[in-house]
C-alpha cells in the first residue's frame, strides 16, 4: 500500500505507548501486536540546483519550489532558503513559512532580507502576508492578495502584484506592475516608479508619498483618490484621475489628466508653495486655479516673486501673491498667508509679513488660528482684511499697521507684546494673557482683554 520505493514514506507502529518504524516490505498479514498506525514524511530542507529556470524544483525531493528567500549574516555570507506552496507549519503556506523564516533571520542580526518569486502565485485561496522589513523581488512573476501589515516595510522592486492592501509603509520601484484588481492604502505608500492599472484609494489617515509611477485607472473605474485626512506629498508621477477630498496632500510635480476637488476645496489649496498648474502641451500658466477640476496640467514649481510692479503678482506663473516675508532686506513670497507664516517662524531676527490679499480663515464654519513663535514680527496689513482669522504672538513682541479689521490678536506669554501705534489700524479683539502686554498708543479696538497676569 505505500510502496516500498517511495524514499519519503515512513510506517509508525504504536506498541504500548511506544511509535517505531514499521519495515515497509512487511506484508499487512504479518503485523502483529501493533494497536495503531501512523504514515509521516521526514520534513526536507529543500534545496535548489538552479532557481532561475522557469519551474524551478527541490534538487533533494523534487517537490516545486515557489519563493526563496535570502539574508546577509553578520559574518557577510548569504543565507538561503526555499520553500514549496505547501507548509510544515500549523495554518500556514510556504509564503508564509518564508516571511516567518526571514523576519527570524532579521531579528538574529541579518540584514538585506530578501524575498524572491520563484513561480506565479496561481494556487487557488493563496495570499501573501508581508510581515517585517524585506525586498520583495517578483521578476517576471504575479503574486496576488498581497497585504503589508502594520509596522511592516516593504520594498517592492520588481513583479506584477494582483489586489493590494497596504497597512504598513510600501516602497514601490520602476518595474513594478500593479494590476486591474486595485490597491488600498491605510498606511504608507511611497511611489518611486510602478504602473498602477487598477484604483489606488487612500483611505483615513493614510500618507501619499508619490515622486513617480503612472496611475492609469479611468474615472469610471476610480482612478486615484484620496480621502478627507490623507497627507503626503506628489512631486511626480503620472495620472488618468485623480480626486482629492484632502487638501493635506501638497503638489509641486506630477502631469494629470483630469484632477478634481470635492466640496468647496479648490485645486489652489492642494499646491505646495513656489507650485502652479501648467497646461500638459502648451505650458501655459494656468491662473486661474480656483476651480474644482482641471485637464491636461501639470504641476511645475519655481520661486514666486512680486511681479515687476511690486503689486505680488508673480510674473512666472501670473498668480497673485497673498503675502511676502522680508528678513534682512531679502523679501520671498507666498501664494499662501500659512506658508508665510510658516517661514516667518523658521526665520531669525526681525522681519516683516506683507499682506497683498485679503485672508479667510474660514473652514467649514469655524476660524483658523495662525501662531507667531518667532520674532520681533511686523504685520503690515496695507488695508487688507481678514476673516475668522486669530493671530497668536507666542512669547514674542508683534507690531500691526494697517488693519482693516477682522483680526483677533492675542499676545501669549511673558514676553509676548502688541504694539499698535498707526492710527489707520483697527483690530477686532486684543487679549493679553499670561503675562502678554497691550502697547496701544494709537489704533481702533473693537474689544480689549485683559486676563491671566496680562497687562
Amino acid at each position: 500500500l505505500l510502496k516500498t520505493n517511495h524514499a519519503k514514506c515512513e510506517l509508525y507502529g504504536e506498541k504500548g505507548d511506544t511509535w517505531s518504524i514499521v519495515d515497509k516490505s512487511t506484508k499487512i498479514v504479518d503485523l502483529k501486536g501493533y494497536t495503531a498506525y501512523k504514515v509521516q514524511f521526514p520534513e526536507c530542507v529543500h534545496q535548489c540546483d538552479n532557481d532561475t529556470v522557469e519551474k524551478p524544483v527541490c534538487s533533494k525531493c523534487g517537490k516545486a519550489l515557489v519563493v526563496k528567500i535570502t539574508a546577509t549574516a553578520s559574518d557577510g555570507k548569504t543565507r538561503t532558503a526555499w520553500f514549496p506552496a505547501d507548509s510544515g507549519i500549523e495554518n500556514g503556506d510556504g509564503y508564509v513559512e518564508a516571511i516567518q523564516t526571514l523576519n527570524g533571520w532579521s531579528n538574529e542580526g541579518c540584514t538585506e532580507p530578501t524575498l524572491t518569486l520563484l513561480r506565479n502565485m496561481d494556487v487557488y485561496n493563496t495570499s501573501m502576508p508581508l510581515t517585517g522589513t524585506l525586498t520583495l523581488e517578483g521578476g517576471t512573476h504575479t503574486a496576488k492578495n498581497v497585504t503589508v501589515a502594520e509596522n511592516a516595510d516593504v520594498t517592492f522592486a520588481s513583479g506584477s502584484y494582483r489586489g493590494a492592501t497596504i497597512n504598513g509603509t510600501a516602497t514601490v520601484k520602476e518595474g513594478v506592475t500593479f494590476t486591474d484588481a486595485g490597491v488600498t492604502v491605510n498606511g504608507t505608500l511611497n511611489a518611486k516608479g510602478g504602473t498602477f492599472t487598477g484604483n489606488v484609494k487612500f483611505n483615513g489617515s493614510s500618507i501619499a508619498n508619490i515622486s513617480g509611477g503612472s496611475f492609469n485607472n479611468e474615472k469610471k473605474y476610480g482612478g486615484v483618490t484620496f480621502d478627507y485626512n490623507v497627507t503626503g506629498t506628489i512631486t511626480g508621477g503620472t495620472f488618468t484621475f485623480a480626486d482629492f477630498y484632502t487638501t493635506k496632500v501638497k503638489l509641486s510635480g506630477g502631469t494629470f489628466t483630469t484632477i478634481k476637488t470635492n466640496g468647496d476645496r479648490n485645486l489652489a489649496d492642494l499646491l505646495a508653495e513656489g507650485a502652479a498648474y501648467y497646461g500638459a502641451s502648451d505650458n501655459q500658466a494656468v491662473t486661474n486655479d480656483r476651480l474644482n477640476k482641471l485637464e491636461n496640467v501639470k504641476v511645475v514649481s519655481h520661486t514666486h516673486d512680486g511681479g515687476k510692479d511690486g503689486k505680488g503678482t508673480c510674473s512666472i506663473c501670473g498668480k497673485q501673491m497673498a503675502a511676502s516675508l522680508t528678513v534682512g532686506g531679502k523679501t520671498s513670497w507666498y501664494a499662501a498667508f500659512a506658508t508665510a507664516i510658516e517661514a516667518a517662524n523658521a526665520a531669525d531676527g526681525a522681519k516683516t509679513i506683507t499682506l497683498y490679499q485679503d485672508v479667510d480663515g474660514n473652514v467649514y464654519g469655524k476660524r483658523t488660528a495662525y501662531e507667531l513663535t518667532r520674532g520681533p514680527v511686523t504685520l503690515a496689513t496695507g488695508g487688507k482684511r481678514a476673516k475668522d482669522v486669530d493671530l497668536i504672538a507666542k512669547g514674542i513682541s508683534l507690531t500691526v499697521t494697517g488693519s482693516n479689521g477682522g483680526f483677533y490678536v492675542t499676545v501669549d506669554g511673558k514676553d509676548a507684546e502688541l504694539t499698535v501705534n498707526d492710527g489707520n489700524t483697527k483690530l477686532a479683539i486684543v487679549t493679553a494673557q499670561n503675562g502678554g502686554k497691550l502697547s496701544l498708543s494709537n489704533g481702533n479696538f473693537g474689544m480689549m482683554q485683559v486676563k491671566d497676569d496680562g497687562s
